[in-house]
C-alpha cells in the first residue's frame, strides 16, 4: 500500500505523558485514535522498525518515522436514498438517520447503506480517513436506531470530531421506551462492555471490557410504571451501550429483539391499542434525538434535535 509521510524526527529527549500523545501533539489535525490506528497497523517505524508501543517512548536517539495510507477510491456507488438534511457546509453534514438503515457495508456488500446514501448527497465529497467502506463515517447508530448522525466532509472536520468523541465533548442525548420503570427515576449506569463470550453478534457485561457510561432520567411512566418513556446521555459510544445497560438494569428497550422481552411484558399491558402495536413494531424503541459539538473550522457551538419518528409517536400517543 502506498504511503505518505506524517512525521520523521529524532528523540532527543523523553518528555511527559504517553508515546501516542506526544506523536499526536507533533501533527496538526490528527486525533490520538487516528495516531493509535495507524500504530496498530504498522505505520510508526522506530529505527526503520515497526513499533507499536503506545504507551512507552523508545530510547533517545531513536529515529522516529510515522506515515498513513494513501486515500483509496471507494468501492461503494452513490444511490439515492433520501435523508433529511440539518446542516450542511464544506466540512460536515448534520442529517437524521431513519430506522432499518445500516450505516455501512459489511464484506461483500455496499448497497443500500447510509454510505450510500451520502456518497450520492455529497457527491462523493466525503473525508477518506476512516477507509473505503466508511467514507466520512465518525461515529454510528445500530440499524434500528433512528435520529440524528454527523458526518464529516473533509479531513480536517474527520480529525476534529473525532477528538471531540474522544474526550466526550459532543453532547449526544437519545429518548427511548424501555419496559418497567428503573428503581431510581435518574441515575448513571457505569459497567464495562465487551463482547458476548458464546454469541459473537452481541455485546454483555463484562469484567475487563471496554468502560461505558449512560445517564439516564425517566421522563414519563406509562401502564401502571409497566412502561417508561426515558431520555439518555451517553458518556462513551460503545456498541449496543444503552440497549445492554437497560437490560442488565432490567429495563430492556421495547422492541429491542436480541435484548428485550417483549412477549413477557406484553402479557401485563391492559391498553389493547398500546398492546397490538408493540406487538407489530419492525425495530426498538431508541431515537438519537440531540446532538451538540464544536464545529471543526468556526469553532461554533452547534446544536441539532430531532423529534420523535412517526413509530414511536403513535406509541406515545396510545399509551398516553
Amino acid at each position: 500500500m502506498n504511503r505518505s509521510s506524517l512525521l520523521s524526527l529524532t528523540l532527543n529527549e523523553i518528555p511527559e505523558g504517553r508515546f501516542d500523545a506526544f506523536l499526536a501533539s507533533q501533527i496538526e489535525g490528527k486525533s490520538r485514535s487516528f495516531i493509535q490506528k495507524l500504530i496498530q497497523e504498522g505505520y510508526l517505524l522506530v529505527d526503520g522498525q515497526p513499533y507499536t508501543h503506545v504507551r512507552h517512548f523508545p530510547e533517545i536517539g531513536s529515529e522516529i518515522t510515522l506515515s498513513e495510507p494513501e486515500p483509496i477510491e471507494t468501492k461503494a456507488t452513490p444511490q439515492n436514498i433520501p435523508l433529511t438534511i440539518y446542516f450542511e457546509d464544506k466540512d460536515v453534514i448534520v442529517f437524521e438517520k431513519p430506522a432499518g438503515l445500516v450505516v455501512h457495508a459489511g464484506a461483500g456488500s455496499h448497497e443500500h447503506t447510509l454510505v450510500n446514501a451520502l456518497l450520492h448527497h455529497c457527491k462523493g465529497q466525503l473525508s477518506a480517513i476512516n477507509g473505503v467502506m466508511r467514507p466520512g463515517i465518525v461515529h454510528r447508530l445500530d440499524k434500528e436506531t433512528s435520529g440524528i448522525m454527523i458526518a464529516a466532509k473533509s479531513d480536517r472536520a474527520y480529525h476534529s470530531l473525532r477528538k471531540q468523541f474522544d474526550d466526550h465533548s459532543i453532547t449526544r442525548q437519545y429518548l427511548g421506551f424501555v419496559w418497567n420503570m428503573p428503581l431510581q427515576l435518574e441515575g448513571t449506569i457505569e459497567k464495562p462492555l465487551g463482547r458476548h463470550a458464546h454469541h459473537r453478534q452481541k455485546m454483555t457485561i463484562k469484567t475487563g471490557g471496554k468502560p461505558a457510561r449512560t445517564d439516564y432520567e425517566v421522563l414519563e411512566t406509562f401502564e401502571n410504571n409497566k412502561i417508561s418513556l426515558v431520555e439518555f446521555t451517553l458518556h462513551t459510544g460503545r456498541t449496543h451501550q444503552i440497549r445492554v445497560h437497560m437490560q442488565n438494569l432490567g429495563c430492556p428497550i421495547i422492541g429491542d429483539k436480541v435484548y428485550g422481552k417483549d412477549a413477557r411484558m406484553l402479557e401485563t399491558i391492559k391498553n389493547s391499542e398500546a398492546k397490538e402495536i408493540i406487538k407489530n413494531l419492525s425495530r426498538h424503541q431508541l431515537h438519537a434525538e440531540h446532538l451538540g459539538f464544536i464545529h471543526p473550522v468556526s469553532e461554533q457551538e452547534m446544536s441539532f434535535d430531532s423529534d420523535l419518528p412517526e413509530d414511536m409517536q403513535e406509541l406515545y400517543e396510545n399509551i398516553s
